[in-house]
């Protein structure tokens, strides 16, 4: 679903679009099977303008546990341990810059957890579902739990977030010009396209053939 927003006080001054992506992933049975999720997910994402503030939200079926350094996807507040699911979703949101908004809030593990199942004579807890928001945004997100109590039965709860949309356009993605010789990169096919990794590593020693050729003039001049 894409919803178009033409006030343009509400993303600088030109009109802008807000991309919403409702999904549900597999429970990952196989990896070719959470691997053409992802493939397919990454397809979509790809086709919207880079300008576009795109949300994602979902039961993505997978657990991103707590945050190791370094990490920019997630808060310190997710709950669990990393799964193999978790591990893809990682992988997604590192590649296309999103952040799961509803691991930046300290929250009570109730308004943490979204799903419940009853197993035998204990119930088991998971953080399964979010709301992921561009990286460049997550400063904007005010507040996002989860809610028990709603009147449709379900073993997942609600997932909110509030997100502050008066005046984001300084944050929106800048396209830049592409000059010639440069090789534009698609972090998604770069990590699963082998003719873009082959094209990559080929600018990369000419890049570096280049820098080399340089220092050689440079010493021959001194």
């Amino acid at each position: 679903m894409i919803v178009y927003a033409d006030d343009a006080d509400f993303i600088g001054r030109d009109p802008a679009l807000v991309d919403l992506i409702k999904t549900h992933t597999p429970s990952g049975r196989t990896l070719t099977e959470v691997d053409t999720f992802y493939a397919d997910l990454s397809t979509i994402v790809s086709t919207f303008n880079r300008r576009d503030i795109t949300f994602i939200t979902g039961d993505f079926n997978a657990k991103l546990g707590n945050r190791v350094t370094g990490e920019t996807f997630l808060g310190v507040h997710a709950r669990g341990r990393r799964n193999r699911n978790g591990h893809a979703l990682a992988a997604f949101c590192d590649a296309f810059q999103f952040f799961a908004a509803n691991t930046a809030f300290k929250k009570r593990a109730r308004n943490k957890t979204t799903w419940t199942q009853r197993r035998n004579e204990h119930i088991v807890y998971n953080h399964i579902d979010y709301v992921l928001c561009p990286q460049n945004c997550r400063r904007l997100c005010q507040d996002a739990q989860s809610w028990g109590g709603t009147l449709t039965a379900s073993d997942h709860k609600l997932v909110t977030e509030d997100f502050f949309l008066r005046n984001p356009g300084r944050l929106r993605y800048r396209a830049r010009p592409t000059r010639q010789g440069h090789l534009q990169l698609n972090r998604n096919q770069l990590i699963h396209d082998d003719d873009t990794r082959s094209a990559y590593s080929a600018a990369l020693k000419r890049h570096l053939q280049a820098t080399d050729d340089d220092d050689d003039t440079a010493t021959s001049d001194q």
